[in-house]
């Protein structure tokens, strides 16, 4: 056996034990690769949500309250109020103690859970998996067959928050903290204060920090317990005489729970606060139900006040259109067809002395599928041009229910078309916004071989515009195909077939013949040809010419059509 030398067998290990550190060293959070099983949950609180659903100024202090018999109590304050020292929790009188010029809004959970579910769908550019986080109270043993809620379902949920699963998505935004700061810019145009985001392997963690201000990112599970020990158990999804008992035992915090022996703490409160503590710790899955994005789009814009004015109208018509726009940027569609209302207060009264509310009910269709504000703004405006509004507006309201795929456009790579030149589709609409519908058409074809009854006028935005499925579109390429194998024929087409002499008939070779019509009774019986250009007689056209085989006197030749 060959000795080594002691160079040699340093070498070697040293080689040995920067390998085996290589493999031991545990890779920073940060970097890691999540596993396939992995998950990572962001949870957004919106502490001030009651305020972005209501209309105010930003420089007046402004309350949302909640009520609940006569006991009124301040559920958010603005910055404004809360420089005042107002808070939420403090009663109203509290509140008008120490602000005199107090803006006062009833709280309105019906218009929180539209404006979440907006958000919901707003965020859905990111990841599909995005939930509306809800407090999964853990039961009492009392009502241990009461179903417990996993999802929201209606404003009395009283929900304030999100929950995103982004695993997915990191390798495509580049990292998790290039995909947080996406979302915050998602929120930057707020009028309150910016969500709370919080990171966590499990959405019940995710949004238990959350919903404490508490803005970290815990990527892994072992790590949950140390971030959540501080956290008091009356800010914790478990039941308020639960959270009572635990109390008058001397447990404050999560950390007091996780000291205290499992089988002991089972047994002497609950099952279900186990299960609560194993669900904020990963330890447990959740059942979770993703939202869905519409297929159709309503939004409505109550007017700051009534108006008869156009211009007015369409602020708020622009407004509306671009919201459309990010629904349908957001589906990557298109529509072809957009419904506006236009809301106003009559002067008649009801029966109950109520005004009685009309609208006005304007669609704006085009010629092609398009999801841009400036497609369909040009039309609107002609129709409202023509329009007499005879009462004032109050509000517009929109709606987007025929959704389609959308198809890039292709465009000069350096733009050498001349930017003042209208899109023809986009002139099409606007032609039938101007003229009416049915008063633009054009030509198509139909299944007849007789030349009178081959054609037949169509409406540019009519049913045959839309898209065909596969089946119509196979019988369109066959169609096609059988046009391209037949005879070519004149487009223009003479009224009335006017006679021609048949003695200087010149030397034609018969192209078509055509006998059809008889179940109609129109039978036809013609042979046709097609006569060259005679140049020495001043004749440049060529022209389409038949003969009647059903007459006796078959040496009577027509012009039926002309060439171009």
């Amino acid at each position: 056996m060959k000795a080594l030398s002691f160079d040699v067998v340093k070498s070697q290990a040293e080689n040995r034990l920067t390998r085996q550190e290589e493999v031991f060293t545990p890779t920073p959070v940060s970097q890691a690769d999540q596993s396939a099983n992995s998950q990572i949950w962001i949870g957004l609180h919106f502490p001030s949500l009651s305020l972005d659903v209501c209309q105010f100024d930003g420089d007046l202090p402004v309350v949302i309250i909640d009520q609940s018999g006569n006991r009124q109590t301040v559920h958010s304050a603005c910055a404004v109020a809360q420089d005042h020292g107002i808070t939420a929790g403090m009663s109203l009188n509290a509140a008008h103690a120490l602000c005199r010029n107090l803006d006062v809004k009833l709280r309105d959970p019906a218009a929180e859970y539209r404006q979440l579910q907006r958000y919901g769908q707003q965020l859905l550019c990111f990841t599909p998996a995005i939930t509306l986080g809800l407090w999964q109270t853990a039961v009492d043993t009392t009502i241990q067959k009461r179903k417990v809620r996993t999802v929201v379902n209606s404003p009395a949920d009283n929900a304030d928050s999100l929950l995103l699963e982004v695993s997915s998505s990191l390798r495509l935004y580049q990292g998790l903290p290039a995909l947080l700061e996406k979302i915050r810019t998602e929120f930057c145009q707020s009028k309150s204060l910016s969500p709370i985001i919080s990171v966590a392997p499990c959405p019940s963690a995710a949004l238990l920090m959350a919903r404490n201000g508490r803005e970290d990112i815990v990527l892994d599970a072992s790590d949950l317990r140390s971030v959540l020990g501080s956290i008091t158990l009356y800010s914790v999804d478990l039941p308020r005489t639960l959270v009572e008992k635990l109390s008058r035992c001397g447990l404050r915090n999560l950390r007091d729970c996780w000291r205290l022996p499992r089988a002991d703490l089972g047994r002497r409160f609950s099952e279900s606060v186990l299960h609560y503590l194993d669900r904020i710790c990963a330890e447990q899955p959740e059942p979770v139900e993703y939202i869905d994005a519409p297929l159709s789009f309503r939004q409505r814009i109550e007017l700051p006040i009534e108006t008869r004015q156009h211009h007015l109208i369409v602020i708020a018509v622009e407004k509306l259109l671009e919201e459309v726009h990010q629904f349908l940027q957001m589906h990557n569609a298109a529509t072809e067809k957009i419904r506006f209302d236009l809301w106003h207060v009559t002067s008649a009264y009801d029966s109950n002395n109520e005004t009685s509310r009309s609208r006005t009910t304007l669609i704006v269709q085009t010629a092609q599928a398009d999801r841009r504000p400036e497609r369909f703004l040009p039309q609107l405006g002609e129709q409202l041009e023509r329009l007499t509004i005879e009462d004032d507006i109050n509000a517009v309201s929109v709606m987007v229910d025929q959704v389609l795929p959308y198809v890039r456009s292709s465009e000069d790579l350096f733009e050498r078309r001349d930017r003042q030149q209208q899109d023809f589709s986009q002139l099409i609409d606007v032609l039938c916004a101007r003229l009416g519908q049915e008063q633009v058409y054009t030509l198509t074809t139909t299944p007849d071989h007789r030349p009178e009854f081959a054609w037949q006028c169509c409406q540019l935005m009519g049913k045959e515009t839309r898209h065909k499925d596969k089946k119509n579109n196979q019988d369109q390429q066959t169609l096609d195909y059988v046009t391209e194998a037949l005879p070519s024929r004149p487009i223009w087409l003479l009224d009335q077939p006017r006679p021609i002499d048949h003695h200087n008939l010149p030397s034609s070779q018969t192209v078509e013949r055509i006998e059809a019509g008889w179940w109609m009774r129109a039978d036809i019986r013609r042979e046709y040809r097609v006569e060259q250009a005679m140049p020495k007689l001043k004749q440049y056209q060529q022209r389409w010419l038949y003969r009647d085989l059903k007459q006796t006197d078959q040496s009577a030749w027509y012009v039926h059509g002309l060439f171009a």
